[in-house]
């Protein structure tokens, strides 16, 4: 008889189905091509995907997630929410879909922290790694050294896909669990291929020229052959008798159990060779990191990030500025301790390029504490089960040792496919057995996971054909099209009106093709609404305001943008002409005294001020 708390669940082969298919549109995701930056694809499969996984999880009677992990995650959620209060109206709807993209690959942690889930998950790894290994080697390879484009947007030296940035964070978690594939598997087949993919997700890992990525893949990779070689050797005597059986058996006939490990290093040796195909050659490894010695303006822009950063959580401590709004703010503090290096109206920062930082001035310090407590415990805890003899856990440390050290100059648990992998090898860590949940529990729990399946799939969805939108847009300005442009540009707000970056791209293309102010502005105001410190947002919507003969409004915007560079000479511009609109005459003046010193990156400064008698 079938017992009462035993609910109809998925058969097995269904939820290992699932978990591998997801996987694998995860790191698949990046052969996409989409526009900058590329990633809605994998935010689309992590939020659809992620409660489902929970869900079904959760239908197991066995089904407990680590109490340890689902409490501490309790309390981040709650602490974020506290802080989402705090953020402007405009902009929570934004800031609660940054949390949920936060959040989706907790759930995952979650799902695979079950004694229930964790086989499941197991299993689904070891098929998807090697398969998408061996896809993105091939694919990225072809388009680094042979110059195939037929996917990419990016060029070299920036290489491959859409960026190279999130493609080595995610290779420096794939490539581990490649060699766990090779190391473990059961077949002569099995081993080659997933010795195949290993080598060449490494050798694109190398091939992509990033110094941070080749760092943290050397620290990472390193203690995972380190614990490999230690477990190795406490158990050597039991692994000679077994391949001595297997010797006397024929099993391994004509096959060397090192030629795959060899292949995957000559192919790796190969990303650090081969050049470009393309006409401008990647630079050698060794000259990359010759240059952070020389003084590497990157190094620069990464100081000064994080001394601005700091100086940001230090005003919100306790709740932090609100989930995803670090681009929104940071432009507030970015000459606070140093001045960001390059930061202006062409670039402003998405990322504090350092996760424990970014996350700290989202979420606040105790949510930033409690987050990496979980991993850093997940690593231990692998490195102890690695001792132990299990080649997973060692696969499992290096992937997450490597994620803590590029998440000191990058930002891999904010990219989609990178965090969703981490924090399920932190949830494997976490595993142990444990006594089930109730049947209630379980179900209102698989009941919450399909909702939330259900409203993730539609949103991501969502902001997959805002960015589509978003790319024609672009490409119908660059050619003239401005009616084509509009009508794509109109439908980004309308797709996915809690996107940030790419309402203030759309409304900026509005901006361009469309000359009519009062039109323009109801594009560049609620635009500017969910993004009020973007620097070209606020001249773009000052200009408009001027032509609109909304002068006052104006003023507040270039002084707004002033008070964030005041180094801009446009600003200074449009502040003399906004008040010269408002007959103030001696704060004209004043503006373009302010301005003069930029007449000569802004001609029409010295046109405006020497026209109308403002001149010093």
């Amino acid at each position: 008889m079938k017992a009462k708390d035993a609910p109809p669940q998925a058969p097995a082969g269904i939820e290992c189905a699932a978990w591998t298919l997801a996987l694998l549109l995860l790191a698949l995701a990046f052969v996409s091509g989409l526009e900058q930056p590329g990633d809605a694809p994998r935010r689309l499969v992590l939020l659809a995907a992620a409660p489902l996984l929970l869900a079904l999880a959760a239908r197991r009677p066995g089904f407990a997630p680590a109490p340890a992990l689902a409490g501490t995650l309790a309390a981040v959620v709650l602490l974020a929410l506290a802080g989402i209060v705090r953020v402007p109206a405009p902009e929570r709807g934004a800031a609660l879909r940054d949390l949920a993209l936060l959040a989706a690959p907790w759930l995952l942690a979650l799902a695979a922290s079950s004694p229930a889930g964790a086989p499941f998950v197991e299993r689904a790894l070891r098929r998807a790694a090697p398969a998408a290994l061996v896809v993105l080697g091939l694919l990225g390879l072809a388009q680094a050294w042979l110059g195939f484009d037929a996917i990419a947007q990016a060029r070299a030296p920036a290489a491959t896909f859409v960026s190279r940035v999130p493609l080595a964070e995610f290779l420096v978690v794939l490539v581990p669990l490649g060699a766990w594939c090779a190391a473990t598997a059961k077949t002569r087949g099995g081993r080659w291929a997933a010795a195949l993919g290993t080598g060449l997700g490494a050798a694109l890992l190398l091939a992509t020229r990033n110094r941070g990525g080749i760092l943290a893949a050397a620290v990472g990779w390193s203690l995972g052959a380190l614990l490999a070689a230690l477990a190795a050797r406490s158990e050597r005597g039991g692994a000679a008798e077994r391949g001595r059986t297997a010797r006397r058996g024929g099993a391994a006939r004509g096959f060397r159990p090192g030629a795959p490990a060899f292949v995957a290093l000559a192919l790796a040796a190969l990303g650090l060779l081969l050049p470009s195909g393309r006409g401008e050659p990647l630079p050698s490894v060794a000259s990359r990191f010759r240059a952070v010695a020389a003084g590497d303006r990157t190094v620069d822009i990464r100081a000064a990030l994080a001394r601005n950063t700091l100086a940001l959580i230090a005003g919100a401590p306790l709740l932090g500025a609100g989930a995803g709004r670090f681009p929104v703010v940071y432009p507030l503090v970015q000459a606070r301790a140093a001045p960001t290096p390059g930061f202006g109206t062409a670039r402003q920062a998405e990322h504090a390029e350092n996760d424990a930082l970014e996350l700290a001035a989202e979420l606040g310090v105790p949510a930033a504490l409690g987050l990496f407590a979980l991993l850093l415990a997940a690593l231990a805890r692998s490195a102890r089960a690695a001792l132990r003899g299990d080649a997973a856990a060692a696969a499992r440390a290096a992937a997450l040792a490597g994620v803590l050290v590029h998440g000191l100059v990058s930002f891999p648990l904010r990219s989609p496919a990178t965090a969703a992998f981490a924090w399920t090898l932190a949830g494997l860590a976490w595993s142990a057995p444990r006594a089930g949940w109730p049947a209630a529990a379980r179900r209102a729990t698989a009941a919450l996971g399909i909702a939330g399946a259900l409203a993730g799939g539609w949103a991501g969805a969502a902001e997959l054909h805002a960015q589509i939108a978003l790319g024609e847009a672009i490409r119908a300005q660059a050619a003239g099209d401005c009616g084509d442009a509009l009508a794509h540009a109109a439908y980004v707000p309308y797709a996915a009106p809690w996107l940030r970056r790419e309402r203030g791209i759309a409304a900026m293309v509005v901006y361009a093709c469309e000359p009519d102010g009062p039109r323009s502005l109801a594009a560049l105001e609620p635009a500017l609404a969910i993004h009020p410190n973007q620097l070209n947002l606020l001249l773009g919507t000052g200009a408009r305001r001027l032509k609109a003969a909304r002068f006052a409004d104006a003023e507040a915007l270039y002084g707004h943008a002033l008070a964030i560079d005041p180094q801009l000479g446009r600003a200074h511009l449009g502040l003399a002409m906004a008040r010269d609109g408002r007959g103030d005459g001696a704060g004209a003046r004043a503006a373009c005294a302010a301005a003069m010193p930029f007449a000569a990156e802004v001609p029409e400064i010295r046109t405006f001020c020497e026209g109308n008698g403002y001149a010093p």
